[in-house]
């Protein structure tokens, strides 16, 4: 008789078997083996958010008044505000919970988008005149209040007008210069290398005495044409106020922003009816 050899099971049949088996139990190969070991999430890096939300652009009519001051001095008149009566006018704004910014922060925000504190007033300064220094600067420091202050260059270190160290001073602490020409002329009057001296110059004399880049520009008693603000453009500023009486908006042309005079002989009350304070 003939003894037939057995035949050896293949080593891939079992296992073909328990994978079958496996899946028919429903379990999983990456299963198999130890628990994994779990990972603490990576926190985030100082500033950074787990889930950042894009800033909201604000609305075309979000209003930005911008508050127009020359003098904070004695007496009160026309364009003098006492001392006293400014700080109340300050004291007026921090308690309807305003917050101040300056004209460079304001014309970027305009001009990218950003968004803004709910609440946002700027104040602006005309001239230079040192009382700023003397006067507004300590009651603004107090209530942590920054402002703009226009600098007419040509005006500097003459009598009433501030100096270049306090100007250095000012810009040491946080207080943001703008240009308001080099003479105070009426530009309507002028073209050419006039023109370009009264706009252009001044402005290079600020950015080199201070470092600051010097973004908002202030017309002289508030009198421009299309000619003016094409000179304006082309000095490299991103915007500029006007005298016209208004509340300027986020969406309004920056070359030609509304500003809220302050007139020393008004009252307090005359002065939130203008702002629409409480």
């Amino acid at each position: 008789m003939v003894v037939k050899p057995k035949r050896s099971v293949p080593p891939w049949i079992p296992l073909i078997f328990l994978l079958g088996l496996g899946m028919s139990l429903g379990l999983r190969l990456d299963t198999w083996g130890p628990d994994p070991v779990p990972v603490d999430p990576v926190p985030p890096s100082e500033g950074e958010t787990l889930d950042p939300r894009p800033e909201e652009t604000p609305e075309p009519a979000f209003p930005i008044p911008i508050v127009m001051y020359h003098q904070v001095d004695e007496p009160p008149r026309g364009l003098t505000v006492t001392p006293g009566d400014f700080a109340k006018q300050m004291d007026a704004l921090k308690d309807a919970g305003y917050v101040t910014l300056d004209m460079d922060t304001v014309l970027e925000a305009m001009g990218s988008g950003k968004s803004l504190p709910e609440k946002t007033v700027v104040l602006t300064f005309d001239d230079g005149y040192d009382c700023f220094y003397r006067n507004a600067r300590p009651v603004l420091k107090e209530r942590g209040f920054t402002a703009t202050v226009f600098v007419i260059t040509g005006m500097v270190g003459k009598k009433g007008y501030l100096t270049w160290e306090q100007i250095e001073q000012l810009c040491s602490e946080g207080y943001t210069l703008g240009c308001h020409t080099h003479a105070h002329p009426d530009l309507r009057l002028l073209t050419g290398e006039r023109l370009v001296k009264e706009v252009a110059d001044s402005r290079e004399i600020l950015r080199e005495r201070t470092g600051q880049e010097i973004l908002s520009f202030s017309y002289p008693a508030g009198e421009h044409n299309d000619t003016v603000i094409q000179a304006v453009k082309s000095a490299g500023f991103s915007g500029a106020v006007t005298t016209e009486p208004g509340i300027a908006r986020f969406a309004d042309d920056p070359y030609t922003l509304k500003r809220i005079r302050v007139d020393g002989r008004e009252s307090l009350a005359t002065f939130k009816k203008k702002l629409s304070l409480p």
